[in-house]
């Protein structure tokens, strides 16, 4: 292991780089996740999130929830410093989480009439999240704590985020995808430019979720990232890296298939 940091810069990620083929190619995963999804579980997400902390082991070897995993998850594992298991500080994230989905989803449409209302949306899922007071967008630079391999990632300049958010605002209003791309595509872009100083992950899954409001149910997106081994990451990274946009749709499609088996399990055990 280096003795000095390593340091990776997070590219600035654009909404007008996702492909219409590549969500073309993913076109039947995205009808099947939306569909089970509309049929799915539709209770406390608290209840989901406290199963699959129970049998966390069990189900990253179900069929269902092992395809959330990447080749190189093992890999991933092991040069991370953070939890590996669901444990009650994400439980506590998840609730808080959802609490402030109800809070602002009925305001969400109106958010993107014009930019100034899209900033104070954001910033108060921000303040609702993080518990602290409305943020401005970050002036200054950030980067994520060193893992085990003594390398962090620096995202980009504060400079960026008017533009970045501008462009993320555009498209959520403009855009004819599918609700399920369009809330891919608001989480990677929101999480790769991290334009608040705290609570940018917490928001960005917040986000997600309004983005699939007219589905039923709160997906606790964590929860999910967590049994996934790091794959949420890696292929985050890809798209970062790479523009690989269809391996970032595939996960969060199948996500959502594997949050409607989770609450299908639940609701059995009750």
């Amino acid at each position: 292991m280096p003795s000095f940091p390593v340091h990776y810069s997070v590219r600035a990620v654009r909404p007008i780089e996702i492909s219409s083929d590549l969500v073309g190619m993913n076109q039947f995963l995205i009808r099947k996740a939306s569909l089970a999804l509309r049929e799915g579980y539709s209770g406390p997400a608290e209840l989901i999130v406290a199963f699959m902390s129970r049998d966390f082991r069990g189900l990253q070897r179900r069929k269902r929830f092992a395809v959330l995993q990447h080749r190189l998850s093992n890999i991933a594992q092991r040069s991370t410093t953070e939890p590996k298991d669901i444990n009650p500080a994400i439980l506590q994230s998840s609730l808080i989480e959802q609490e402030t989905y109800y809070q602002f989803k009925e305001r969400f449409c109106q958010s993107l009439k014009s930019g100034q209302a899209f900033f104070n949306f954001l910033s108060g899922i921000q303040a609702s999240v993080s518990g602290a007071g409305n943020e401005s967008y970050r002036v200054h630079p950030i980067a994520t704590t060193a893992d085990a391999n003594n390398v962090r990632w620096i995202y980009p300049d504060a400079s960026l985020i008017p533009t970045l958010m501008e462009e993320l605002r555009i498209y959520l209003a403009d855009s004819r995808d599918h609700d399920l791309v369009k809330a891919t595509v608001a989480h990677v872009v929101f999480v790769c430019a991290h334009p608040f100083s705290d609570g940018n992950g917490r928001t960005s899954r917040v986000l997600f979720n309004l983005c699939m409001q007219r589905q039923r149910g709160f997906v606790p997106l964590k929860a999910f990232q967590q049994i996934s081994m790091h794959g949420y990451e890696i292929r985050l990274r890809l798209c970062q890296l790479e523009g690989d946009w269809f391996h970032i749709v595939e996960f969060f499609c199948n996500v959502i298939l594997a949050f409607v088996r989770a609450g299908k399990l639940t609701m059995r055990l009750r």
